[in-house]
């Protein structure tokens, strides 16, 4: 089910550094029938631009009627996006691409997000654990002043990755500085990329009943962590990031190459096909 229409705008606030979030009222849609899943995107149309900006679903509520995008302003659209208030509508296609595979992860699977590809993160993670699954989180930012959204999952489970170092700038973000190193102690790894981490938690045996992955993030922090975790014999899916054109298909500018089951190749588009994969089936180049 695709739809393009205005959604009336419930929230849209700074939630750290340059990063918003925005919960859109589709009520209406669920009433419907409309699913929407993790791993899934929408397309929202900033007025004064030509190209819709595709924006990774978070959260879904059926229950409150509303999705959760997790955006970073990068450019003008986003930034048009970013100055919208409660009460203002935008028009947004949904729902586009194909999601995670929920049966796929079996009860105890690891979930990885990197920078604005942790969004898709907080709604699989909800739903695993509604499906009885007990997941793993490790999360990679650049900056402490990156960090969000950590309050979505199990302290006990969750495990950060930050690039930069462990002191604080003066204008670093307080509420992680102050909140979540108190909440997380060792589970922060500083001056440390995702990857590294993985092996951090192989060697003291932290993910050793794995059953599965699923990854978000930038090409190259989903090729170490899914190399890594596909050398230990874990199977998993991957989501990714590229420049979309239409959205749904039409123009195929975001094609990227497969492996078929007879071991030949094939393009597909990450917005139709993808942004979800499983990981084996890229040809990584």
């Amino acid at each position: 089910m695709k739809v393009k229409e205005a959604f009336k705008i419930k929230e849209n606030t700074e939630i750290a550094k340059n990063t918003f979030k925005m919960v859109l009222d589709v009520d209406n849609l669920f009433k419907k029938g409309m699913k929407i899943g993790p791993g899934q995107f929408v397309n929202l149309y900033p007025k004064g631009t030509y190209l819709p900006r595709p924006i990774s679903v978070g959260e879904v509520s059926k229950e409150k009627g509303t999705i959760t995008l997790i955006y970073k302003v990068v450019g003008e659209g986003t930034r048009i996006l970013s100055r919208l208030s409660k009460g203002h509508s935008i028009d947004t296609m949904l729902s586009l691409g194909t999601g995670y595979d929920l049966e796929l992860k079996g009860n105890r699977p690891i979930l990885i997000g990197g920078g604005s590809g942790l969004p898709p993160m907080i709604g699989l993670y909800k739903e695993l654990v509604k499906l009885g699954a007990k997941p793993l989180v490790l999360l990679g930012f650049k900056h402490t002043t990156d960090v969000f959204g950590i309050d979505n999952f199990d302290k006990n489970d969750l495990y950060l990755s930050i690039e930069g170092p462990n002191e604080p700038k003066s204008d670093e973000n307080t509420d992680f500085t102050c909140k979540t190193k108190a909440m997380l102690k060792e589970n922060i790894f500083f001056e440390a990329l995702p990857h590294e981490v993985l092996k951090k938690l192989e060697e003291s045996g932290v993910i050793k009943d794995i059953t599965g992955f699923a990854i978000c993030g930038p090409e190259a922090m989903i090729k170490a962590c899914g190399a890594y975790l596909s050398e230990i014999g874990i199977k998993g899916e991957v989501s990714l990031e590229a420049r979309l054109g239409c959205g749904f298909g039409a123009c195929a500018g975001c094609a990227i190459p497969c492996k078929t089951e007879d071991g030949g190749r094939t393009m597909k588009g990450v917005c139709k096909a993808g942004p979800v994969f499983k990981f084996h089936e890229i040809i990584w180049e």
